[in-house]
């Protein structure tokens, strides 16, 4: 419930629920401690530059639930806010004992020669100019692409590296609770949550709690040259090379912007009551005449620049963007000032940017 954006000339600017430090801003004395209660606090609805105590260029920013992170361009990254777990924060930096939060920006330890990094929930991702990639944050739910045992759950604090192929990741993407990998031979890889095949990695059926530990190959996803793949929480959405989308995962409430009665049936796990829940092969979402270049996804909606920005799914908040609170069945064109050319969504909101019109 917070955004953090960087600016042409390498500013960092935050806006939102600032409850754990996610807005990495200190209140200045004359700033009230609460609003009025039918009005937004000026601090956290305002977006507000972020400080840093070293002379940094920053080139890339990411977010988790209640935390951000910035990489700059030497290939080191600083963080602040904080990650939870089941029974709620428990901790930033692996310290002893752990501090819960970071309300202003603090280097993270081990990392360096960064170029990127992508944001879940509560685990974050940072991929090496070398092409390894290292991941920190909950591992609860096996996000972190290793297991996690309970007396050693505050060591999920120290970025370690996963056991992808070594040198070899040139792509990385995190949903919610699971995440992506693209590697130099285009394999795409995957772990994380699994409940509703959202890895890619078919489900035989509902179970409430299915994990892939470790990262395991995509075959479903073999014979596509990917581009690009977002992650929302219980579905995922890519593009490919040659401008195609696809879908798989949760498809209960418009995920997945398809007629599912074209799907075969074999493709798509049905609930006790005959009702499609899960898309168990990913699937391609028809845009006649439009070629995507860029995915994104929300908690169950999804968005696609093709040209224009498109945009289906779950809605009760206005977060596809469309003027509705029902949910978007179709890929459908949001009314836009901008030549879009990135998008982002989060929890209950969407965010685009690019040039105006």
């Amino acid at each position: 419930m917070h955004c953090v954006a960087l600016t042409h000339d390498g500013k960092v600017l935050t806006w939102g629920v600032n409850d754990d430090g996610a807005l990495g801003r200190v209140k200045s004395p004359d700033t009230p401690e609460e609003a009025a209660e039918d009005l937004l606090h000026p601090f956290e609805s305002t977006p507000g530059q972020v400080g840093f105590e070293d002379d940094v260029e920053i080139v890339q920013v990411a977010a988790t639930n209640s935390a951000c992170f910035a990489l700059t361009a030497e290939g080191t990254v600083y963080g602040w806010g904080s990650f939870a777990g089941g029974d709620g924060n428990f901790g930033f930096l692996h310290e002893k004992p752990p501090k819960t939060t970071e309300r202003v920006p603090v280097r993270i330890p081990r990392l360096e020669n960064v170029t990127e990094l992508a944001g879940g929930a509560n685990h974050i991702l940072a991929l090496t100019g070398d092409g390894n990639v290292f991941a920190w944050g909950s591992g609860e739910q096996n996000e972190l692409g290793r297991r996690v045992l309970e007396r050693r759950r505050f060591e999920t604090l120290i970025p370690q590296r996963i056991g992808l192929p070594k040198n070899k990741t040139v792509k990385i993407s995190a949903g919610s609770h699971h995440s992506f990998a693209i590697d130099t031979d285009g394999k795409v890889w995957s772990f994380g949550l699994n409940n509703f095949g959202q890895c890619g990695i078919p489900t035989r059926e509902i179970t409430g709690f299915t994990t892939i530990i470790s990262p395991t190959i995509v075959k479903s996803l073999n014979e596509y040259d990917i581009h690009h793949i977002a992650c929302g929480l219980h579905h995922s959405i890519a593009c490919t090379k040659g401008g195609q989308v696809l879908v798989w995962g949760r498809c209960d409430d418009g995920q997945m912007g398809i007629d599912l009665d074209e799907v075969p049936k074999e493709h798509i796990i049905f609930d006790f009551r005959g009702r499609p829940r899960v898309l168990n092969v990913p699937t391609e979402v028809p845009m006649p005449g439009r070629q995507a270049v860029f995915v994104a996804a929300g908690i169950d909606n999804c968005f696609v620049v093709a040209n224009e920005l498109y945009a289906w799914g779950f809605s009760a908040t206005y977060n596809t963007g469309l003027k509705t609170t029902e949910t978007v069945k179709y890929p459908t064109a949001v009314p836009c000032r901008l030549a879009v050319t990135s998008v982002d969504a989060g929890g209950q909101f969407g965010i685009a940017s690019g040039p105006s019109l």
